[in-house]
């Protein structure tokens, strides 16, 4: 199951993030899956909630949705769907 690492993966880099802002956790992390993707949405889910444990996002929610090809952002950095990508990080979430 390659989605365990891959969570794994995003983990790392999140808690680095929040580290660098002194955040004492991670609430929220925002995955956008590709239409043409080889991984499911279901086992990246499940290996969230195995991952998570005992990091900053242990009580964490992944918030996933699929992202269509054509999906491309404007100048103001923001996605077809409204999604601020500039402002999707903070001290308390993590948009990768």
């Amino acid at each position: 199951m390659h989605e365990l690492s891959i969570i794994e993966s995003i983990l790392e880099v999140a808690e680095e993030k929040a580290h660098e802002a002194h955040s004492p956790a991670i609430r929220v992390i925002k995955l956008r899956l590709g239409e043409f993707t080889a991984i499911s949405r279901e086992a990246i889910e499940f290996a969230f909630q195995v991952a998570r444990l005992g990091t900053l996002a242990s009580s964490a929610v992944a918030a996933s949705r699929n992202a269509h090809f054509r999906e491309v952002l404007d100048a103001g950095g923001n996605s077809a769907s409204g999604i601020s990508e500039s402002k999707c990080c903070d001290l308390n979430h993590a948009c990768l």
